[in-house]
């Protein structure tokens, strides 16, 4: 019988080749949002040995958090930083890798509580694992694959802390999100998420749950350790507790036509009420493109979840098309085991729960292209690999049979499009 450590292995080398077949034709840089900023904060710290002042720098990106950059910093030696550029990208983004690979042990290890089946997890892994959207996650110099990986151990360390208390677990979850909080901002809806469960929980059972309370007490210390880098470093710098780069974007007072423009994106039949020109392509497109699908939240973040915002010069457009309504297939099929658990219903919370803070900064961010971009809430993904799981585990249902091979025809798709793709950011 297939063992546990077999299948976790099986899962990390075929992502480790399909990550190599998809870099090696990809020119360095090309598919990382803000390329030349997140090296530059590198530079900044190996080379000037300082954390750098929000906005310091020519490219700008240093109003992030510095983990990061720290960990790039330590882990590369300054000779290489300094003096070969290229290999000090390759080396991070083999740290960013290395992140993919350790988010794949979290994912394993959170489904152990859906399935005793490895088989079902390798399936399940490897899907989620050669999504495009996922090795490019995992293999840019962009500190969201950091940000991911720690917002997924988050949220399994708490459920984990929740099921059985330990000392180790609660200082496990201490840490991922306390470091989480020190890498990016888009984790803070991740901490959230899993306090309004908590209170939810709460509520329902009409008492204060001494688990949910302790859970919440961890996170909230999370951001306690937060607070001298937001009042030290952010404040002192620039009177701001939360610089950002959508300073121009920001809503600065309240608008009803251009919230009511926004939420138009959300609450809409999704598809149906697309203008015909979004269908001639399947790129996401920016605002301005006759072609964009930005008009239509659900189907910017279906393309956007599997493709990320890229567009390809290979494979043809009708083989991106089919991997996206196979990924699209799946999702709907899964949302049938929604309600089989109390675990499967935590799940679609933290799904909804995701979509939910992206559109609250949509809103609050009215004109940013950038902001309903699934790297973002990529943390859903665990969401959905606990509903995969849920359901592959009716054996005999013919759902279930349908599902496990949509997921199997999935993987070929993704592993082609990954081994093939030529492409750059729209």
């Amino acid at each position: 019988m297939l063992s546990n450590k077999s299948a976790l292995t099986i899962v990390i080398t075929v992502y480790l080749i399909v990550t190599a077949g998809f870099l090696i034709h990809i020119p360095q840089g090309s598919l990382t949002y803000d390329f030349g900023g997140h090296v530059e904060y590198t530079e900044i710290i190996s080379n000037q040995k300082h954390l750098p002042a929000p906005y310091e720098g020519k490219l700008t990106q240093t109003y992030h958090p510095p983990l990061f950059y720290l960990i790039n910093s330590l882990i590369i030696p300054n000779s290489v930083i300094k003096e070969n550029r290229t290999l000090h990208i390759n080396l991070v983004q083999g740290l960013s890798v290395l992140y993919g690979v350790l988010t794949l042990c979290l994912l394993f290890w959170g489904l152990l509580e859906v399935s005793n089946r490895p088989i079902d997890r390798i399936i399940i892994l490897l899907f989620l694992s050669t999504i495009p959207g996922f090795i490019m996650l995992f293999s840019t110099y962009n500190n969201d694959s950091l940000a991911a990986m720690l917002s997924i151990a988050t949220i399994i360390f708490s459920y984990k802390l929740w099921k059985q208390w330990s000392r180790n677990l609660a200082f496990g979850l201490l840490i991922t999100a306390t470091a989480g909080l020190y890498t990016k901002y888009t984790v803070a809806p991740v901490l959230i998420s899993v306090i309004i469960i908590c209170f939810l929980r709460s509520i329902l059972s009409k008492t204060i749950l001494q688990k949910e309370k302790l859970i919440v007490g961890i996170l909230l210390l999370s951001i306690v350790f937060h607070l001298p880098w937001l009042i030290f470093h952010n404040y002192r710098y620039t009177n701001k507790l939360f610089p950002n780069n959508f300073e121009m974007f920001i809503v600065r007072e309240f608008q009803p036509d251009s919230v009511m423009k926004r939420l138009k994106r959300v609450v809409r039949i999704p598809f149906l009420q697309l203008q015909p020109q979004a269908w001639q392509d399947p790129w996401v497109h920016n605002e301005g493109n006759i072609a964009t699908k930005e008009s239509d939240y659900w189907m910017h973040t279906w393309i956007n979840s599997v493709i990320g915002s890229c567009i390809f010069s290979y494979p043809p457009v009708n083989v991106i098309w089919v991997l996206l309504w196979v990924h699209l297939a799946i999702k709907l099929i899964s949302l049938k085991a929604i309600f089989k658990s109390g675990l499967t219903r935590t799940a679609g919370m933290l799904i909804v729960l995701g979509h939910l803070s992206q559109i609250s900064a949509m809103i609050y961010a009215l004109n940013s292209p950038v902001i309903v971009q699934y790297r973002y809430i990529s943390w859903i993904w665990l969401g959905w690999a606990i509903l995969y799981s849920s359901l592959l585990l009716s054996q005999k249902d013919k759902i279930s049979s349908l599902f496990k091979k949509l997921l199997i025809v999935g993987i070929y798709l993704n592993i082609y499009v990954c081994f093939t793709a030529i492409g750059w950011i729209s």
